[in-house]
């Protein structure tokens, strides 16, 4: 009994609609593979987040930060009807909004231009914020959580 013949293996020939269709092909799954590979390490970036440190960590602004940068976006100095002091005393009142225990302070700001006085200062004004924070764990507490969680026996301060 004989063995039918092998038979000739035929070369494919593609049409050219067929190359076009099978670069398209080709260059969406490499431009998607691309991207994935630019997203899969990366953390998402907006108003919210800022860089710190080592490049994998994003650490989020706390709230007091957010409501002092909001104050600073929305309003402009000038010296004669919004300065220092507006800004302090607006930021203190939108603080003690969100349950932050704020003040606001007038001194002699050092970093100013020295030709403006003589002494290289200038009056000023700022807003001072009490934070709480846990100790042991380096976690910054709202103050709901502060409210909720803790009880004030005393406190010391230290080296004045």
């Amino acid at each position: 009994m004989q063995k039918a013949p092998k038979p000739k293996s035929e070369k494919r020939t593609f049409t050219t609609l067929e190359v076009i269709i099978l670069c398209f092909i080709f260059g969406a799954v490499g431009a998607f593979l691309t991207a994935c590979v630019f997203c899969i390490g990366s953390a998402p970036i907006d108003d919210y987040f800022d860089f710190v440190g080592d490049p994998n960590d994003y650490i989020e602004k706390p709230v007091f930060v957010k409501i002092a940068e909001h104050l600073a976006d929305e309003r402009i100095y000038n010296e004669e009807h919004y300065n220092c002091v507006n800004f302090s005393k607006e930021l203190v009142r939108r603080l003690e909004n969100q349950g932050y225990n704020a003040e606001y302070c007038v001194g002699d700001a050092l970093w100013c231009n020295v030709s403006e006085e003589e002494d290289g200062s200038c009056r000023h004004a700022w807003s001072k914020i009490e934070l709480f924070m846990e100790s042991v764990s380096g976690e910054l507490l709202s103050p709901e959580e502060f409210g909720k969680n803790y009880k004030i026996d005393y406190c010391e301060e230290q080296n004045k």
